[in-house]
């Protein structure tokens, strides 16, 4: 696998260029350069042979192919591409035919100029447009993690959209422009977003040592995960970790030469981690992050409360504050991601209580129903709420994942909680709330 990979840095450059010469579009070729290294990987080694040429030869083969059935399934639905789009995006940037050097120069002047002018945006609207040009996410979706309506979503994402069209303008020397103009720098963020801003993604999201993310070089391959209610996945990563991913959750992971990625963006999931000491592995939970070097923890992440246990090996903890905590296999810990680590307090974890899902079954000790009822809900075919006092009231028990309804409708009986449907969803309450 080391060897493949190796291969792989050598040849990236190479497979973009004959990926773009056949496509027309370099960010559609970086996509199928990635999807052909995983498939290469997966292949394992007796599909590769021992020598250089024939894994690149096999590399090659694969994105042409790739290549190929996109071309294909594009033709049938009527659509065309663009030839030299990319080319000529990165020519309107640096006007003038400048040399490499000097090109490079100026692309990264410009991405500290969106740097800034994101920088000085609210939070939520910075999020929110990151979350939408470079993750993908839609209104309706942001506007449900963020409690707000999909028309302020679109007012965020307006508004970044305007300040990076200020920042982009004033780095060419130009006048501002109106608000009407806007478009050009959509067609620029959405089809050669990697030329300028597709570091900011893991940028923008600093660790608890101060490394920046970006530093990590180019990405080698990417894939995102997302898991629908009562359904569990599992995934080979390239360097031969694996991961497994809790229903009705969501996760992205990239790999670069010098880092290994995953970004849990809610749910749960489990890592068991292959070392490498030249490639750290780093987990990304909203303000927090979880590095190692080789071991096997779970990470669950709600958008507001978040929870690390290792089963073995140890992994550093850093919150957005710069405060890290370490554990050891056996430890857990869990908070409020907003409020950091600072009243954390470490708890021990049994080997088989570590992201147990993975068996098939959901274990509380004593544990407040606000922290059970999310987990409880990725196995639910409707929605989930609660109040605050029903939220507040303590369980211990094993669920079967797949008895979780039945396990619902039996905890009123014990508890003094009713549970009635509302809408679409179910709402557990204490009886006279």
């Amino acid at each position: 696998m080391s060897a493949l990979m190796m291969g792989f840095e050598q040849s990236y450059q190479g497979l973009l260029r004959f990926l773009t010469r056949k496509l027309g579009c370099g960010e559609t070729a970086r996509e199928l350069a990635h999807e052909a290294w995983l498939r290469v990987a997966e292949a394992g080694p007796d599909r590769l042979g021992g020598a250089p040429e024939q894994r690149r030869a096999y590399l090659y083969t694969v994105a042409q192919n790739l290549a190929f059935d996109h071309l294909r399934r594009q033709a049938r639905g009527g659509q065309r591409f663009e030839a030299g789009l990319d080319a000529a995006l990165l020519q309107d940037l640096s006007p003038g035919g400048t040399p490499d050097q000097e090109r490079a120069l100026a692309l990264r002047q410009a991405v500290q100029g969106i740097e800034g002018a994101l920088g000085g945006l609210p939070e939520r609207v910075r999020e929110t447009f990151l979350a939408h040009r470079l993750d993908g996410l839609d209104h309706e979706t942001l506007a449900r993690r963020h409690g707000v309506s999909v028309k302020t979503v679109e007012r965020d994402v307006g508004q970044a959209m305007d300040a990076v069209h200020q920042a982009l303008l004033r780095w060419r020397g130009e006048r501002p422009a109106p608000r009407r103009r806007r478009q050009a720098l959509s067609a620029l963020l959405g089809v050669g977003g990697c030329a300028l801003v597709g570091s900011l993604v893991w940028r923008r999201r600093e660790l608890g040592d101060g490394e920046l993310l970006s530093a990590a070089g180019p990405v080698l391959a990417q894939r995102r995960l997302v898991s629908r209610r009562g359904q569990l996945l599992e995934q080979r990563l390239p360097d031969g970790s694996s991961l497994h991913l809790d229903a009705d959750s969501e996760l992205q992971w990239r790999w670069h030469k010098s880092l290994r990625q995953a970004h849990l963006l809610r749910g749960a999931a489990f890592f068991a981690v292959q070392p490498d000491a030249q490639r750290p592995f780093v987990v990304q939970a909203g303000a927090c992050s979880v590095r190692v070097l080789g071991t096997a923890f779970a990470v669950d992440y709600d958008g507001r409360r978040l929870s690390v246990a290792v089963e073995h090996g140890r992994v550093r903890v850093s919150d957005a504050h710069g405060r890290r905590r370490e554990l050891v296999g056996g430890q857990g810990l869990r908070w409020d991601a907003e409020s950091g680590l600072a009243e954390a307090e470490l708890e021990a974890v049994a080997r088989d209580a570590v992201a147990p899902w993975r068996s098939g079954w959901l274990v509380f000790d004593a544990a407040p129903l606000a922290e059970v009822l999310p987990q409880l809900a990725r196995y639910l075919s409707r929605p989930l709420v609660w109040t605050p006092a029903a939220g507040r009231q303590r369980v211990s028990a094993r669920v079967h994942l797949a008895h979780v309804p039945e396990w619902l409708r039996l905890l009123p009986a014990s508890h003094e909680l009713v549970l009635q449907q509302q809408g679409t969803a179910w709402r557990l309450s204490m009886r006279g709330e």
